[in-house]
């Protein structure tokens, strides 16, 4: 009786093993025994199949057509917003014009001639003995070779405004101790192309600012409307714009 076990149990170890089943998409595809279908996931009686859970594939690429995230734009310049105010106020006048507050000056407004010159009226012969320094042309642009009869054409106004504006914004850079925002700094830059690096040097308003009182700082604009002693209306509407930039970020004409 032992020797019909043991000879049982060595012939089920030589028996040739069962073909392994060959899996392809989670589904069994090739030769099986034991009653299982071709083509469908092996399960015991009251079980669940386990399915192995799906892994993300992190994406490298843009898909076709898709646009690239695009940074915002950025905000204006101190120039984007300063170089509007200066061309208002300033105008462009190709012929060289005497102050306004220049004894030649007065005399022309007297005469109610002020706009004719302004336009490319000659100013009267009997007048031109009258001091009518500084003399003006382009966009405000004084200097030592600005004198009467002096001309330009509007490119260089164009570029004479831009090279003296940035001169403008380096002195406000020099002279301004604490962080400003480009409005104001373009406010700031139209006062100094306006009323002069030295003037702004020693202003109180430069004190006030480098203090970070801003608010007092900003009070002090209207403290400049005056032109040889006498007060302009264009310099208190100037002045207005100034401090409406340097607080608000923008202005109205």
């Amino acid at each position: 009786m032992l020797s019909d076990l043991f000879a049982a149990i060595l012939a089920l170890f030589r028996r040739a093993p069962a073909p392994a089943p060959v899996i392809r998409d989670n589904k069994i595809i090739g030769p099986v025994s034991g009653g299982i279908q071709f083509g469908k996931s092996p399960t015991l009686p009251g079980s669940t199949p386990v399915v192995a859970p799906l892994v993300p594939v992190p994406v490298t690429a843009p898909a076709p057509g898709a646009k690239p995230e695009v940074a915002a734009p950025h905000g204006p310049t101190w120039i984007d917003l300063c170089r509007p105010m200066t061309e208002h106020f300033e105008r462009c006048v190709l012929i060289a014009y005497p102050d306004p507050a220049s004894e030649l000056g007065v005399a022309i407004q007297a005469r109610g001639q002020w706009e004719h010159v302004l336009n490319g009226m000659a100013i009267p012969q009997d007048l031109l003995h009258l001091d009518g320094a500084p003399w003006t042309c382009g966009y405000g642009c004084t200097g030592a070779d600005i004198v009467y009869g002096t001309v330009w054409t509007p490119a260089h106004a164009d570029s004479q405004l831009t090279i003296r504006l940035n001169q403008a914004a380096d002195a406000v850079d020099r002279r301004v101790k604490v962080e400003i925002t480009p409005a104001q700094k373009g406010a700031l830059a139209d006062f100094v192309f306006n009323e002069g690096e030295e003037n702004f040097a020693t202003s109180m308003l430069l004190r006030l600012l480098n203090a970070s009182d801003f608010v007092g700082a900003a009070a002090q604009f209207a403290r400049w409307d005056l032109a040889k002693g006498k007060v302009m209306p264009g310099l208190v509407t100037r002045r207005a714009a100034n401090k409406q930039l340097f607080t608000t970020g923008a202005w109205q004409p």
